[in-house]
């Protein structure tokens, strides 16, 4: 009984790490592309939530490919294509934003790690 308590806190746990890393990257998306689009252009943060899932997913499937190297270089051309369709934007405009959104990424997970809430976002998977 009690490793069955323990697979169903660590899954419980694990979902929810991930439910807040994707309300964390979905809101550094949407603060970039507020901070760079144009009023008319500019989508909610719901829209934002179904970008940062597509993303997720694309790049879910992108790290099945063997080769780390190739793996990162087309995660990342990945996300600016699906930021450049989901916003009907240009190359560079896509490429700022993914680059403020990291920014802010980085920013936020400094203070989540600095604040010792690490373990929220950072689940150990043993």
């Amino acid at each position: 009984m009690l490793i069955v308590r323990s697979v169903a806190a660590l899954l419980t746990g694990t979902i929810l790490a991930a439910i807040i890393g994707w309300m964390i990257a979905t809101f550094a998306v949407w603060v970039s592309q507020i901070v760079v689009l144009e009023k008319k252009k500019e989508k909610s943060f719901i829209s934002c939530l179904g970008l940062t899932l597509v993303g997720t997913i694309v790049t879910f499937i992108i790290g099945l490919i063997p080769f780390p190297a190739l793996t990162f270089i087309l995660s990342i051309i990945a996300w600016v294509f699906l930021i450049k369709s989901w916003f009907s934007i240009g190359w560079l405009r896509a490429i700022v934003i993914a680059v403020i959104a990291w920014i802010i990424l980085m920013i936020v997970f400094a203070i989540i790690g600095f604040l010792g809430l690490g373990y929220l976002v950072f689940k150990p998977s043993f």
